[in-house]
């Protein structure tokens, strides 16, 4: 805080220059009239001296006639003088008294009515959040459990002391989020929700924000998701939170070419988005899946092309981490009329949402199949695999040929894989079926 310290201590001394310039001004004008005086009455004294002395020769006064005029103009001279000494003097004594009383008084005042009235704990506060809010990166990125605690418990210590602060609250709920504390984040976010409302202010953001806190805790489109996912909506139609999550969960059930038209109408209202590029690669690869169920459906679900810059024409390789899964058939499992049936080998979150991070779609002919599991295979925007430490790997033989389990399913499973780590191949034997 000490550049608060300094700005308000320039502050109070450029007020004293405005308060004490007027009266070192006046002490100036005060001298300098003081010695034109002196001036002028040596002068008069010299000129009336003169005159004696002319009328002394002409013989118009007689020697102790001189004598005695000139002892009392000396003596006049030497009074004025002395009496505008005086003056200057009581002028020094009286101004300098003020001056050094002036230079104490306006600080402590100012700085004493400030912590009286003032809103120091306000600035306080506000630089706090800042710090904190500035750290939030780095609270999904390895940071230790302990310091993640301290600097919450900082937050919500001062929201405890202020309540009606919405950016530490809004800070609050998207740290929640990005630490998979969904529950939390609901809360924190519908406090935000509140004090915009008293404002009379739009929370379109934060009912999108809030829709998906809510869909993470539930795994699943609840009511209450659909509630608020409508309400951003009829708020803001473009509202990118709820549009990309309805996105994502139409991917998830298999409706493609919905997933398709939300995230591309994320691009068109927001095409700087931080996740454009994500949302051009999720819309291909629902391209690509819509084409694998029906060719003419993909073709009539393309629209516009995507900016390049947003979803690249040619595979790339992935950058962040890979996991080699290896997909093999019990012997216990009969599937020789299901050859034709759609295999998913999919990666999802140990412990969260239950939304695939990184799928990948085959055919059960196609058993044994070695494939790889990376960000490029995300099944959306919103979320990948470099985004959590430890995955579930999963393949499922799906007769109806959509991503949701059914009853009549074949699965096969291994829990829990490090992200990070999983440098070796991960065999998963598809040696169960889904009641």
């Amino acid at each position: 805080m000490s550049d608060f310290w300094l700005g308000s201590s320039l502050l109070i001394l450029l007020a004293m220059v405005f308060v004490l310039l007027p009266v070192l001004k006046r002490r100036q004008v005060s001298d300098e009239g003081e010695v034109e005086r002196k001036a002028l009455n040596v002068e008069l004294f010299k000129d009336r001296l003169k005159e004696l002395e002319l009328e002394l020769e002409k013989g118009q006064i007689t020697e102790a006639r001189f004598a005695q005029l000139k002892l009392e103009l000396e003596g006049n001279l030497l009074e004025d003088v002395g009496d505008d000494q005086n003056t200057a003097s009581s002028g020094v004594n009286t101004s300098m008294p003020l001056v050094i009383a002036l230079v104490v008084i306006i600080p402590v005042a100012a700085w004493g009515f400030y912590w009286k009235w003032g809103a120091y704990d306000k600035v306080v506060e506000t630089r706090d959040i800042a710090a904190l809010s500035g750290m939030g990166d780095q609270l999904s990125e390895g940071m230790p459990a302990a310091d993640i605690d301290t600097l919450l418990g900082q937050l919500k210590q001062k929201l405890q002391e202020n309540p009606e602060n919405i950016d530490g609250w809004f800070l609050l709920g998207r740290t929640q989020m990005n630490l998979e504390q969904y529950a939390e984040a609901s809360e924190s976010l519908l406090q935000v929700v509140k004090l915009l409302k008293q404002r009379g202010e739009g929370a379109s953001a934060v009912y999108g924000l809030l829709a998906q806190a809510r869909f993470f805790q539930y795994q699943q489109m609840t009511e209450e998701v659909k509630q608020y996912i409508e309400t951003a909506l009829q708020e803001n139609p473009n509202e990118v939170n709820s549009l990309g999550l309805l996105g994502m969960y139409a991917y998830e059930v298999g409706e493609f070419k919905n997933a398709i038209g939300f995230w591309q109408r994320i691009l068109e209202v927001a095409p700087d988005h931080p996740s454009a590029s994500a949302i051009g690669e999720g819309i291909n690869r629902a391209r690509m899946m819509l084409a694998s169920q029906s060719p003419e459906g993909a073709t009539a679900a393309v629209g516009q092309p995507i900016a390049e810059s947003a979803a690249p024409s040619s595979p790339k390789a992935a950058s962040g981490p890979q996991i080699s899964v290896l997909v093999e058939l019990s012997d216990s499992i009969d599937v020789s009329e299901r050859g034709n049936d759609t295999l998913f080998i999919y990666a999802r979150a140990v412990n969260g949402p239950k939304m695939p991070l990184a799928i990948v779609r085959k055919q059960v002919k196609d058993l044994p199949v070695l494939v790889k599991l990376d960000d490029s295979t995300a099944m959306g925007p919103m979320a990948k695999l470099s985004s959590v430490a430890e995955v579930e790997v999963i393949a499922r033989v799906s007769a109806s040929g959509q991503p949701t389990p059914n009853p009549g399913d074949l699965q096969g499973l291994v829990s829990p894989v490090e992200v990070n780590s999983a440098k070796e191949i991960i065999r998963v034997e598809i040696d169960s079926v889904i009641q």
